[in-house]
């Protein structure tokens, strides 16, 4: 009777311990489970939202990230009295150049997913606008001619020569790549903000 008794103790240690061990085996898979479902949802949450964002960045339009202002001056000569004479004319120009991103040429397959992380490449910076001198602003500096001064084949030559001086010295190098760096911070906040860890921003073709 004794042994009987031992044997059934120890069965049911033995059964509480196969039952302690169940259920800890089930609290470990109901947490994989939910914390998958977490996951899942996060992912699901990216994925809804991401095309809103996008499309949030592309309605920006016109993305002024920098503003250049400068004056130049360009001149030319006419001669006359088969080149004995000499008319000289030089003006100063005013300009505001506008630098950044124009987002209305955004590809629609703009941006890829994998897992966390999204690669979005946007068009480049550039001069957003070309007529950006104020001609209110064009001063004459030297005439030697009032007859050049009102020639209006001289003025526009002059004028196209200031704007491609201007454009050489305000867009440079270095003002593209702030706004290129301005850019990136901006669109990596906008995407981290809805759930993703890493953002890629690369930059196409300017027109």
């Amino acid at each position: 009777m004794h042994r009987i008794m031992k044997k059934l103790k120890i069965y049911s240690i033995l059964a509480l311990l196969a039952t302690v061990l169940l259920i800890g085996a089930w609290l470990w898979l109901r947490g994989v489970v939910n914390d998958s479902d977490i996951t899942l949802s996060a992912t699901d949450e990216r994925a809804e939202m991401t095309p809103a964002v996008i499309d949030s960045i592309r309605s920006i339009g016109q993305w002024e990230l920098s503003t250049v202002v400068l004056t130049t001056e360009a001149d030319t000569v006419q001669k006359r009295w088969l080149g004995l004479v000499k008319d000289h004319l030089k003006r100063s120009y005013t300009g505001r150049m506008s630098v950044g991103i124009d987002l209305t040429r955004l590809a629609p397959q703009c941006h890829t997913v994998e897992a966390d992380t999204i690669r979005i490449t946007l068009p480049d910076v550039c001069l957003l606008d070309s007529n950006f001198i104020d001609e209110s602003k064009t001063r004459v500096i030297v005439s030697d001619s009032e007859t050049m001064e009102h020639d209006a084949g001289i003025s526009k030559a002059m004028l196209a020569k200031a704007r491609q001086r201007m454009r050489h010295d305000g867009v440079t190098p270095d003002v593209l790549s702030q706004c290129r760096r301005r850019a990136t911070d901006e669109i990596t906040r906008r995407l981290t903000d809805i759930g993703y860890k890493k953002v890629v921003v690369s930059f196409g073709n300017s027109r």
